[in-house]
Parts: structure tokens; sequence; C-alpha cells
């Protein structure tokens, strides 16, 4: 799946992430309707201030980008008190 136009769309997203969910702490965003559709969701819970949540989905997106396997599914969950 490595260079695929999935991936592209993953990636794209990806980028957004932090600053679409940074206001309302949540975001769910996709990209194109067919077969290569990516969606993104994330979500910071409790106290977490906006700045705080952009920062801790930014560090998950290097994390993803680091980790991901060329699958069409990735996770990442940080608690308040992993320090990211």
């Amino acid at each position: 799946m490595s260079g695929s136009l999935f991936q592209a769309n993953m990636l794209f997203l990806l980028v957004d992430k932090p600053s679409a969910a940074s206001p309302t702490r949540f975001v769910l965003l996709s990209r194109k309707d067919s077969y290569d559709r990516a969606i993104v969701r994330a979500m910071c819970i409790g106290k977490t201030t906006p700045e705080d949540c952009a920062t801790c989905l930014r560090i998950a997106e290097l994390h993803i980008r680091r980790h991901w396997n060329d699958t069409r599914e990735a996770s990442i969950w940080y608690s308040a008190t992993s320090g990211y």
C-alpha cells in the first residue's frame, strides 16, 4: 500500500488534524469517496486546553507516521498522565 492514493489521502489528513481539532478538541476528517477514502478522527478529553490538544495530536501524528505499517487502520491513545 506504500505510495497508494489511500496513503496519500491519510497523510494529507494527518497534517490537518491538529489545527482542525484544536478549537473544539474533536475532529472527524475524510478525504475522497472511493476505495481510497481516508478517515481521521481525533479527540482530546478532560480538561485539555486547545493548545495542549494540538500539541498532543501533533505528537500522535509523528508516532503514526513512524509506526504505520501500510495497513488501512492505525490507532493511538495517550492518557493525561502519560506526558505524551
